[in-house]
């Protein structure tokens, strides 16, 4: 799965009503729990994005779950943790370190501000700008993007490889600066051997 498969699922992601009917389609439903439309719904929010990219493995509506979920497959980050694109923030309202809701970080500025797309803010698909230190939040689930899907082919011109990274080959943000060092360190390595 790449971080591109989960932006689109955001955009067609746009209604509680669509994800209340996209989360009761899931195969299995976790926990065998249909979700209404009086639930809370942030962790089915998330879970329905990053299930139609397919990404399955922490799905559920209840976010204390995920958390859980994503503790067993070692993907759970705590506070120290500097997020990325594409992971979830956990935030803690009430201090007690369960977690009471979650969203999607899309943009991530150079002082540590995140943008933050959320299910159930205010009981709508909505946005919010955090910093990543902000003691709401208790902690991060670290998405396991596809590294392959950024590392670049073989390009002939650096016209070539510019034209790759306006298209968005070597991926965003982080992801892209890791990818353009791998393929540039690779190419010195290649040279010295």
């Amino acid at each position: 799965m790449q971080y591109k498969d989960v932006q689109k699922q955001i955009k067609e992601i746009n209604s509680h009503d669509k994800v209340v009917l996209e989360y009761n389609k899931m195969k299995p439903l976790p926990e065998g729990y249909r979700l209404k439309v009086s639930d809370d719904w942030c962790a089915a929010y998330v879970s329905v994005i990053l299930y139609r990219a397919g990404f399955k493995r922490i799905s559920e509506c209840s976010v204390p779950r995920m958390i859980l979920l994503a503790r067993a497959a070692g993907i759970y980050k705590d506070k120290s943790y500097v997020p990325k694109v594409g992971d979830l923030v956990i935030y803690d309202w009430d201090d007690i370190k369960d977690g009471d809701h979650v969203g999607i970080i899309t943009v991530k500025d150079n002082i540590g501000f995140l943008t933050v797309q959320e299910g159930n803010k205010a009981g709508a698909i909505g946005i919010r700008v955090i910093h990543y230190e902000d003691s709401c939040i208790s902690g991060f689930i670290s998405i396991p993007y596809d590294k392959a899907a950024t590392t670049p082919a073989k390009y002939k011109t650096v016209d070539d490889i510019v034209d790759a990274i306006i298209a968005g080959k070597f991926g965003n943000g982080e992801d892209r600066k890791e990818a353009l060092y791998k393929f540039f360190q690779d190419k010195v390595n290649d040279k010295l051997r």
